[in-house]
């Protein structure tokens, strides 16, 4: 059994809901580790079809985990390493007040699976001897970019603003200025 845990995001940026099965290749990807992910998952299709050796894919979205022992090894993935960049550069501020600029839309969203239940899930497929198929993990009430900012504002010592745009000039990529 080939069993390989995949992304939620191989399918690239759609605005469709992700079929649990083969993809076609995404007209664009986020970042090389989506298209790296639709890559492998591509080579075990073509392994099944020609050696006919089963597999399980299980595409999780983003994978949290609030077990003390996971906090080293996994304190600079994705969500986990946002978070520590913003305390620091909050830390580093001796005024009263932070600006945060954030390239994005606060009613985004990001969907957040704990590890406790891919586990769960993981156990149940192989007491059920399930081969052969494509799980799409998620969680069906994503996390909006807002929920996500206004949180780190309620747990923060002082006094933080995140300015969320949809585009950046070069003026604010160049500007050393605080606001």
């Amino acid at each position: 059994l080939l069993f390989y845990i995949s992304t939620g995001y191989a399918a690239g940026v759609s605005d469709t809901t992700i079929p649990e099965g083969w993809l076609p290749k995404p007209t664009h990807f986020r970042n090389p580790y989506e298209e790296s992910k639709w890559d492998a998952e591509m080579l075990i299709k073509e392994y099944h079809k020609s050696y006919g050796t089963n597999y399980l894919i299980l595409r999780p979205t983003i994978i949290l985990s609030n077990h003390p022992e996971d906090a080293q090894r996994i304190k600079n993935q994705t969500v986990y390493l946002y978070t520590r960049i913003v305390k620091q550069i909050i830390d580093l501020s001796d005024e009263e007040r932070t600006n945060i600029k954030i390239l994005g839309r606060p009613e985004s969203e990001l969907n957040f699976v704990k590890i406790d239940l891919l586990i769960q899930l993981i156990d149940n497929i192989k007491k059920l001897g399930i081969t052969n198929k494509i799980f799409n993990v998620a969680n069906p009430e994503p996390t909006s970019a807002k929920v996500i900012t206004d949180t780190l504002q309620e747990c923060l010592q002082k006094k933080v603003v995140f300015d969320f745009q949809t585009t950046l000039t070069e003026e604010d990529l160049t500007s050393t200025e605080r606001r």
